[in-house]
Formats: structure tokens, sequence, C-alpha cells
């Protein structure tokens, strides 16, 4: 063989060395780069579609919770609350504060007297008027006058079947001693705790003093006449006798 086909035999078998070579590197490398990069995919990304159900914190209670709720509504609708006072459920009690009118049912009380006796007003109810007034206290210088008013004028209260309370916060020994020294000839009651003159509404004068209010009962109980004045101490007297001597004529 010539030197000339040497060369060319050798040539070609070079030539065929590397063709077979680069492939080989070339896969490896494109193999390198496919572990770098993540390989792209035909598949599309699969989207949740939204629903409705709701999040925990907005989810509906469970059955048993709202027929509960439920209950409850139609229970407090179905059940107002009562404000009415009521005797053993038998009829209404005159609430603390309500201001006693005419017409009305006067308010029952049971109060120890000045001799120790015990009052109730219902004892009189069905039997005789009774004038029940309201004074602010024992030895001051209007309620002297108007105890003696009444005082002066009890056989016209007589004449006319009443009987005269008088009622005040003072003590029981504070209305023996007042009624000892003025000769005063009825019953003084001792309210010291002032719950019949809130049970009848009686108004302070001012904010301050305790009202002084005169009530005119009928023998059936309901409240005929009431009277109020501060100052005007003998009124009272006139407008009880007014107001009894109207009742008489109207029997």
């Amino acid at each position: 063989m010539s030197v000339n086909r040497k060369l060319v035999y050798l040539a070609l078998a070079s030539a065929a060395v590397t063709v077979v070579v680069y492939p080989l590197w070339g896969t490896a490398g494109l193999a390198d780069q496919s572990d770098m990069a993540p390989a792209a995919s035909d598949e599309q990304p699969v989207v949740t579609p939204a629903t409705d159900t709701p999040t925990s914190k907005s989810a509906p209670p469970a059955t048993s919770e709202v027929q509960e709720n439920k209950a409850v509504e139609q229970g407090n609708a179905a059940a107002p609350e009562d404000k009415t006072s009521t005797d053993g459920g038998k009829k209404p009690v005159q609430t603390e504060n309500k201001k006693v009118t005419e017409g009305m049912a006067a308010p029952d009380f049971t109060l120890s007297s000045q001799t120790g006796a015990t009052v109730s007003l219902h004892d009189y109810i069905g039997k005789n008027p009774v004038v029940l007034y309201f004074y602010p206290k024992d030895e001051t210088p209007v309620c002297t006058k108007e105890a003696c008013s009444f005082r002066d004028n009890i056989e016209t209260f007589k004449d006319l079947d009443a009987t005269v309370i008088g009622i005040s916060a003072d003590s029981v020994e504070s209305h023996k001693k007042f009624a000892e020294k003025y000769n005063l000839p009825f019953i003084l009651v001792s309210d010291e705790d002032n719950a019949v003159r809130k049970l009848y509404g009686v108004p302070k004068t001012m904010g301050l003093m305790p009202g002084r209010v005169t009530y005119v009962i009928g023998k059936d109980g309901t409240v005929r006449h009431v009277f109020a004045s501060q100052l005007d101490a003998e009124k009272h007297v006139t407008e009880a006798v007014a107001s009894l001597k109207q009742q008489d004529t109207t029997k």
C-alpha cells in the first residue's frame, strides 16, 4: 500500500472516531442540563374550582343549636316581662312611688299608733270613711297647727262618722308625747321607714321636706278627695269636711 493511501485511511479513521465521540459527549451534556432544570411538561395545571362551602368562621351552627336559639327567641316573645305587682295573684298592689289620686283604691297598711296598738286601714273599710293626713314632723309649728285644727273639729268628723288618722315618720314615743301635750283625740301612726308615704306617692316639697297631703277615703275604700298644701294647715281640715259632707248627701 502506498504512502498516500495510508494517509487517506488514517484521515478517514480519525474522522470516524470524532463523529462517534462527539455525539456521546453531547448526549451526556444534555443529560446534565436536564438534571439542572425541570423538564417542560405539556400537562396543564389543575385548578380547583371555587365552591359554596363557607369557611369555619362563617359555618352555620348545628341543627340543635339553631333549634335552641329559635326556642329561646319564641319564649322571649311569648313571655314579656310582668311589671305588675300582685297580692297573692288576687288583685294589683299599689307600686312604690306611684301617686295615689282620686278614684283609686286606697293602699292598705298596718302601723303602730301612739298607744302601741296596731292600726290597719282595712279595719275601717266597709264601716266608715277615713281621713288620712300625712304631715312632716311632730312639734313643728305648721304640723302642730294642723293637728290642733283636726282636734278642734273632731265633733264634726264624728257627726260625719269619719275616723281621723295622722301619719308621719316620727316614732311611737314621739307621737305619744305629741298627742298628750296637745290633747289630740285621734289616731297618730308611726311610719318610721316612710314605706306608707312612698306607697301613696306623697311628694316632697322642693325635693327635701316631706309633703303634707290629706286623703279622704270613702267607706268603700276608694279615695274620694286629695288635698296638698305645705303651709295652709287649717285648709286640710276644711277640705276634708267638705268632701265628707258631699259624700253624705249622695248616700
